[in-house]
């Protein structure tokens, strides 16, 4: 019977000191647990990040310089110098097909 009675004064004083009403609270709980069980919204755009060379090094700088359209010095420095960003804001099945030619090299790819 007193923690009810505590409860009870509690919230009189919340409510009267902080202008705090308890249906409200429970409104925005019940919110907060709706949006967090809301579906996430599918990405559409992709990265590839190369993280490392492979064993077939020359195919992995032709392929950068086929993809970037950057020379061939400019090409072999982003080899040189992984992990890199290969390319940027790519479609699932561009990101895919990209991951698959690099892999053939022997890299290491990811698609963030």
């Amino acid at each position: 019977m007193r923690n009810t009675a505590n409860n009870r004064m509690g919230k009189t004083l919340g409510e009267k000191k902080w202008n705090i009403n308890a249906s409200n609270l429970n409104m925005n709980n019940q919110a907060t647990a709706q949006s967090e069980n809301a579906p996430k919204e599918k990405k559409t755009k992709f990265d590839v990040h190369l993280i490392k060379v492979g064993v077939k090094k020359i195919e992995l700088i032709k392929l950068v310089r086929e993809v970037t359209k950057l020379s061939l010095k400019e090409s072999k420095g982003i080899v040189d110098n992984l992990p890199k960003v290969l390319k940027k804001d790519l479609s699932e099945k561009d990101a895919k097909e990209l991951e698959q030619k690099a892999k053939a090299t022997g890299a290491i790819v990811e698609i963030k």
